[in-house]
Formats: structure tokens, sequence, C-alpha cells
């Protein structure tokens, strides 16, 4: 699997609104260079795409079958995390998460 030490870890998914998109804004807020974060949450979380695009972060998004979403979000021009998160969400979908991992 993908290379842990680059990825920060975060989820939401048993919170509720505002407190996903303020964790969120605010863990990105300080990730570090070379890293991406690794967002885990029950629903698609619409708003943070306005943030992360006028942010200058990029995005993939992997979706469960139960409807959870998995985020790997990154800045843009850091190509250490992006590579980093495309192995990670590459990962996911040929060995996709489960309670047991």
């Amino acid at each position: 699997m993908g290379d842990s030490s680059r990825s920060v870890w975060l989820d939401v998914s048993a919170e509720e609104a505002p407190q996903p998109f303020m964790r969120t804004t605010a863990a990105l807020r300080q990730l570090p260079n070379g890293a991406f974060l690794h967002l885990y949450h029950r629903m698609r979380p619409c708003h943070l795409y306005d943030f992360l695009q006028q942010h200058h972060f990029l995005e993939l998004t992997y979706t469960e079958c139960d409807g959870a979403h998995h985020l790997y979000i990154w800045r843009s021009g850091d190509t250490a995390a992006e590579a980093a998160a495309e192995q990670a969400y590459h990962d996911s979908l040929h060995h996709p998460l489960s309670d047991d991992d």
C-alpha cells in the first residue's frame, strides 16, 4: 500500500455539520510539505470542493459501495504529496479499505 508516513488521516464520518468542514480545513492549513490528507466522510463533502479549489488543493475521491467517501487531498505543486496520494488512491481501488485493515 501507499507510504503512510506521507498521509494524515482524518475520520469525520461520525460528526455533524459544520464540524467535518471545520476540522478538514484546519487539518489542511497544517498539512506538512510532502504530505496529503486522507479524509474519510460518510457522505460527499460538497462544500469542501470549492474551498479546495480556492486554496489551491487538488484531490482524488474514492466512493465506497455504501456511499462513504475517501478523499486524498494535497497542495497543488507538491509533487511528493501528489505521488503518495495517487498511490494511496490507486491502492484503495485495488484493495478496498475495511474495518479489518
